[in-house]
């Protein structure tokens, strides 16, 4: 409805090519302002006269065409997929590339319900992050028609066309891939249910309808997108053995927190994702009936946290990112993503869980979550709400807590503030990497066959990061033949699971051996998830190797998302937008 003395309504836009707008079908005046950088062009329609009452309610319609460099949308031929045998399309708009798909008001505090009608080529099926309307033979074949009656965010908006099938896993789970990929999806994602009825039971009831799961193809650059109804995953989660679920128990979690409780600018992007990363884990705890599980995972995130905030603060400019609450002004978010907002916010939940104990403090989220539904918030709305909880629980006897500290201090938490996650799981993955470790730097005899065929990923991966560490923090490679000696005692550079092969490669990176850079350029070609291939061009144009790094980079450029090629042309300093 209309604000009192309101002249137009306006819209973020970026690159449309726009042809008209009218209000109440008839014609209205469309001004398109001089382009920003980073946010693009604001769309103004000017409202008639005697619409501009307030608590005027209109219909607006703008026609207008995607151009075809549009950054929410990649169009791959059919060569880049699974079948090989028909094109396909899907949309990535997180952060602020809803614009380039729609004229829209890109911000996630704003919220909407909407529908859509969609056609496609008879061989086409098209899902959206929507409930789909059937229409029995009324629709035309190749018409879908969709509906959100839940108010989403812009950046929640998703489409995806190709050769797709589903499989069902419950009443209101399926599973989409392409045919070829189909049976190894729905064997991968078969808990899903499972994971939705352990977060109902932390928070309230599942309110999208439907919660389905599409596998897409490898150039997706992330592990998982949380678009409401349609969660996207990258196909670098089919392990064969479900031992990358959790990504999907990540995404699950954004049903509650992120797409119904909602940041209400990019700079609160904690409570997306801090949120999301606390419930996860709670998730698979619950699930795998263990909690040394969640203190691995928490401390394998803690030491992405570590690297991320070494990076960043290498860069006075993006010192701030490591902020809690980011100082965003008209920059791209895109450019502050790093693992901060989901580490660094587990953490700060963490503190406050063990600060007033977890009974307390799952109750807490419950009505946290339920208050503030279907709307958005920031930080020191947050705040407010956690204190008038403590008082009216524990009154007097509420911890004072610093919450500048918590909110603006840059860095790693330290003090009081910097997390214990100590655990069995991973003191044993530790304990191997240090008998390799010793046996490297001494030739100290020691056994280094221990069997590691029933760990989990997870503890692999700790094992493999503390290797890492060794090479990068304490700046000792290892000598080619024990890296010979530990690949042939784990087949690691086999391993179907991309976790562990991503830090394997990065160890052999560290050590610069030149026999792993064909693994590494068969890696990087073949999947565009940024969590692995911006890490591993870095490690790469770090290397004696990085002369070979820029030209693959250029050779595949065009077949990495366009999210993913802008980042990583800023990773490597080359100027592929000139």
């Amino acid at each position: 409805m209309l604000e009192e003395g309101t002249e137009t309504v306006d819209f973020d836009s970026s690159k449309l090519v726009l042809d008209k707008a009218t209000i109440d079908g008839a014609d209205a005046a469309l001004t398109v302002a001089d382009p920003h950088a980073v946010l693009g062009q604001k769309v103004s329609v000017t409202i008639p006269a005697d619409k501009r009452a307030k608590g005027s309610i209109f219909k607006v319609f703008i026609a207008y065409e995607c151009d075809e460099q549009a950054s929410a949308i990649q169009w791959l031929d059919k060569d880049a997929t699974k079948g090989g045998n028909h094109p396909y399309v899907f949309t990535q708009c997180q952060a602020i590339h809803a614009r380039s798909l729609l004229p829209c008001q890109d911000a996630p505090g704003n919220k909407t319900t909407y529908t859509a009608t969609v056609t496609a080529p008879e061989w086409c099926t098209v899902l959206m992050s929507a409930l789909a309307v059937e229409g029995g033979g009324a629709l035309p074949k190749g018409t879908f028609k969709f509906n959100q009656p839940v108010p989403t965010s812009a950046y929640l908006i998703a489409l995806a066309g190709g050769n797709l099938t589903g499989r069902d896993i419950s009443e209101r789970v399926r599973i989409w891939a392409e045919p070829e990929q189909i049976e190894a999806a729905a064997f991968e994602f078969d808990d899903t249910e499972a994971f939705l009825k352990i977060a109902e039971d932390l928070t309230c009831p599942y309110a999208w309808g439907r919660y389905d799961v599409l596998c897409l193809p490898p150039s997706f650059p992330y592990g998982g997108m949380e678009n409401p109804c349609l969660t996207f995953a990258t196909p670098t989660l089919l392990a064969g053995d479900k031992s990358l679920a959790d990504v999907i128990a990540h995404e699950i979690s954004h049903s509650w927190t992120g797409n119904l409780v909602t940041n209400a600018t990019w700079e609160h992007f904690w409570l997306n994702e801090g949120w999301t990363v606390w419930l996860e884990r709670k998730i698979t705890s619950r699930f795998k009936g263990h909690n040394d599980h969640r203190l691995l995972s928490a401390e394998m995130g803690w030491k992405h946290l570590k690297d991320d905030v070494a990076l960043l603060s290498c860069n006075c400019e993006n010192g701030d990112f490591t902020k809690l609450v980011w100082p965003l002004t008209d920059q791209d978010p895109d450019d502050a993503f790093s693992g901060v907002p989901y580490e660094k916010g587990f953490c700060t939940l963490n503190y406050l869980e063990d600060l007033i104990g977890t009974a307390k403090f799952e109750a807490f989220a419950k009505e946290y979550v339920v208050a503030f539904k279907f709307k958005a918030l920031t930080t020191g709305e947050f705040k407010d709400f956690f204190e008038a909880y403590l008082q009216r629980e524990l009154g007097e006897a509420a911890p004072t807590i610093d919450w500048e500290t918590l909110f603006f201090s840059p860095g790693l938490p330290v003090g009081d503030y910097a997390p214990d996650f100590s655990n069995a799981l991973s003191t044993q993955a530790r304990a191997l990497a240090k008998v390799w470790i010793d046996f490297a730097t001494a030739k100290q005899a020691g056994s280094c066959d221990t069997d590691i065929s029933t760990w989990s990923s997870q503890m692999t991966c700790v094992f493999l990061e503390a290797m890492l560490d060794h090479a990068e923090v304490e700046g000792q490679c290892f000598p080619e033949d024990v890296l010979k000696a530990l690949d042939g005692t784990y087949k690691l550079s086999s391993s179907g699971n991309a976790e562990i092969k991503f830090r394997w490669q990065k160890l052999c990176l560290a050590s610069d051996v030149a026999w792993v850079l064909p693994q590494v350029w068969d890696f990087v070609r073949s999947q565009g998830r940024m969590k692995f291939v911006r890490p591993l061009y870095r490690a790469l144009a770090a290397s004696s190797a990085a002369d070979e790094a820029r030209q693959v980079f250029m050779d595949c450029a065009m077949s990495y998302h366009p999210i993913a090629r802008k980042m990583l042309a800023a990773d490597l300093k080359i100027d592929f937008f000139k």
